[in-house]
């Protein structure tokens, strides 16, 4: 099974991880990494401190870049107005 490494950055720290994780394939190590910007963000938010150039990055077995995930990939952003009692007829 390939082993594939991430790497985090939140808009102001980058962090290389060393352990990989072996995954069965690039798909998963994309599913993995979307995941994971998206609790890395979860956390952000509770925190009150939300930085969207947050990214992650997918390296494969010899430490080549693969992928970037950045957050406008794993989270859509709207400000639709809301009515109140729309569709609740």
């Amino acid at each position: 099974m390939p082993r594939f490494y991430f790497n985090l950055c939140n808009g102001t720290e980058f962090a290389e991880y060393l352990e990989g994780v072996e995954l069965p394939d690039y798909a998963a190590a994309l599913r993995k990494a979307m995941e994971s910007l998206r609790d890395v963000i979860s956390g952000d938010v509770l925190m009150g401190d939300l930085n969207t150039a947050s990214f992650i990055e997918i390296e494969n077995e010899q430490r080549q870049l693969i992928e970037t995930v950045f957050f406008a990939d794993v989270v859509s952003l709207r400000n639709e107005p809301h009515a109140r009692g729309a569709g609740s007829q």
